[in-house]
């Protein structure tokens, strides 16, 4: 076929699996994971207190005097 203005060769579009057919392990795991949250402070860090037991979150203080 001689190139012409104006034509063109159609190609097949591909079809995929819906997302939630392709789901995979790895997928879910870090979806697991939240956005972390942070606060602008405008003071030293005064403490940090750890939660030794699952789920693990700590506070953090922070003032200016």
């Amino acid at each position: 076929m001689e190139y012409e203005p104006g034509s063109y060769q159609a190609l097949e579009i591909k079809q995929y699996p819906a997302r939630s057919l392709r789901e995979t392990a790895e997928g879910r795991y870090w979806r697991r994971f939240k956005t972390p949250s942070v606060v602008k402070q405008f003071g030293p860090v005064s403490h940090i207190d750890f939660c030794q037991v699952y789920p693990y979150n700590f506070a953090v203080t922070a003032a200016t005097r």
